[in-house]
C-alpha cells in the first residue's frame, strides 16, 4: 500500500512540475526577440523550475546532515527560483486567461453587432411592404408594352385620356414594384448572410458569458470583476508553483529526511553498537563448607556399594 501511495504521489508531483515548466516555458520563450532566444529562455526556465524542484528534499538531507552552508546557499537559490517561476506562471495565466476572456468578449460584440444589422434590414424589407417575385412583374411589364395603350401613349410619354392615364398607372406601378422586388432580393440576400454568421457565432460560444466564474464569484463576494479575476490568477499561479516546488518532497513523506549511508554519523554510531560483542560474565566461585564437599565426593563411592549388595542378594 505504501508503495502505491509513493507512485500516486510522484507521478502527481511529476504532473505539476511538467505543468509549471510548460507555464515557464512558453511565458519565457515569448520575451525573445527571435525564435532562437526564445527557446534559450525557455530552456533556462525549465532547468530552474528542476532544480527548484528538487531542492526541498537536498535542504532537509543536508540539514539532518549538519551542512548548514548547503543550507543556507539551497534556501537561497530556492527562494530565487520560486520566485522568478512564480512571476513567469502569473504572465502566463494571465496571458492566457486575457485571450480566452477577449475572443469570448469579442464573439459577443461581433453578435450583437450582426443581430442588429440584421433587424435593421429586416425592417427595411418591411418597409418595402408586399410585392411579387421579380419573374412575374416581368411579365406584366412584357404585357403592357404590346397593349395598344402603350402604343399610344407613346410608352406612357403622351398621356391624354383617362384610360391611357389609368394604364400609365398601371404600368408605373408595377415598374415601381419591380423595384421594391430587385431592393428586398438584396436585403433578403444580406439577411441570409448575416443570419448564417449568427449561427457560426453562436456554435462558437458566442452569446455565453466571458468569463462566468469570475461572474459567479463577483455576485456571490460583491467585488469588482476585475480584481477577482486578478485573485483567481495569482491563486492558479500559485497552486501550480507550490505543487511543483513542494510536490516531491511531501510525495516522499519520511523519506525525504533519511540520510544517505555514508553521510551520518548517528547511523554509523548505531552499527557499531548493533555489531560490538556482548561482554560474558566470568564464572563467580562459592565457597562450601569443607563437610558439603566431603558428600560430593564420598557419594559416587556409595552408589556403587549399593549396587554390589543388590547383585549379591
Amino acid at each position: 500500500m505504501r508503495i502505491v501511495m509513493l507512485a500516486v504521489g510522484f507521478a502527481s508531483a511529476l504532473v505539476f512540475i511538467t505543468a509549471s515548466a510548460t507555464m515557464n516555458f512558453m511565458f519565457t520563450f515569448s520575451l525573445g526577440k527571435t525564435p532562437f532566444e526564445g527557446q534559450i529562455l525557455g530552456a533556462v526556465s525549465v532547468a530552474a523550475d528542476i532544480i527548484k524542484a528538487l531542492l526541498p528534499v537536498l535542504i532537509m538531507m543536508a540539514a539532518k546532515a549538519r551542512r548548514y552552508v548547503f543550507v543556507g546557499i539551497g534556501t537561497a537559490v530556492f527562494v530565487f527560483f520560486s520566485t522568478f517561476s512564480m512571476l513567469a506562471a502569473l504572465g502566463f495565466a494571465a496571458s492566457n486567461r486575457g485571450e480566452v476572456t477577449g475572443a469570448k468578449t469579442g464573439l459577443n460584440t461581433r453578435q450583437a453587432e450582426a443581430a442588429q444589422q440584421l433587424k435593421a434590414i429586416e425592417d427595411r424589407i418591411k418597409l418595402l411592404g408586399n410585392y411579387r417575385p421579380a419573374v412575374v412583374i416581368d411579365e406584366l411589364l412584357a404585357a403592357a408594352k404590346i397593349d395598344r395603350r402603350w402604343q399610344a401613349t407613346a410608352s406612357c410619354t403622351n398621356v391624354t385620356s383617362p384610360a391611357s392615364r389609368t394604364f400609365c398607372d398601371r404600368y408605373y406601378a408595377l415598374r415601381a414594384e419591380l423595384g421594391a422586388s430587385d431592393e428586398g432580393k438584396k436585403f433578403e440576400a444580406q439577411a441570409e448572410v448575416l443570419r448564417q454568421e449568427l449561427t457560426a457565432l453562436k456554435a462558437r460560444g458566442a452569446g455565453s458569458e466571458p468569463d462566468p466564474q469570475v461572474r459567479i464569484l463577483s455576485k456571490i463576494f460583491g467585488g469588482e470583476s476585475e480584481g477577482i479575476e486578478r485573485l483567481l490568477i495569482v491563486v492558479g499561479a500559485t497552486l501550480v508553483e507550490s505543487g511543483a516546488a513542494f510536490g516531491l518532497y511531501l510525495a516522499s513523506g519520511s523519506r525525504s529526511g533519511e540520510l544517505p549511508e555514508h553521510s551520518p554519523p548517528e547511523r554509523e554510531k548505531k552499527k557499531r553498537r548493533k555489531n560490538k560483542p556482548k561482554k560474558v560474565m566470568p564464572p563467580i566461585l562459592i565457597k562450601r563448607p569443607a563437610s558439603v564437599l566431603q558428600a560430593q565426593v564420598l557419594k559416587p563411592q556409595t552408589l556403587a556399594k549399593g549396587l554390589i549388595a543388590e547383585e549379591n542378594s
